[in-house]
């Protein structure tokens, strides 16, 4: 009748995952989960594997359609407002008498 339970926060070291992605993923699969120190029952740690061995597969396939698009998308550079270096030289002019 003892069942061995598992911590999260020990399947999200073996898996590479983060313990906020961990908590994520229970709630997708509906497993009452709060904290990364919850436990789980060794049927729901199959489901967690699982769940996170398609997850995987799924970024692998999406990691080649990305960068076989070959898209890169860049930031214009801003120019500096000349308006405001006018307006500084102005305004030393009218002091200086």
């Amino acid at each position: 009748m003892t069942e061995e339970k598992v911590r999260v926060k020990d399947i999200t070291t073996e898996l590479g995952v983060s313990n906020k992605d961990m908590l994520s993923a229970l709630r997708e699969l509906s497993i009452p989960a709060k904290s990364h120190m919850a436990t789980l029952a060794p049927e729901d740690v199959t489901r967690v594997k699982e769940h996170f061995a398609a997850v995987r597969a799924g970024e692998a396939e999406r990691e080649r359609r990305e960068t076989q698009s070959g898209v890169i998308v860049r930031r214009r550079r801003r120019e500096p407002e000349p308006a405001v270096e006018a307006a500084s030289d102005k305004t030393a002019e009218k002091t200086v008498p």
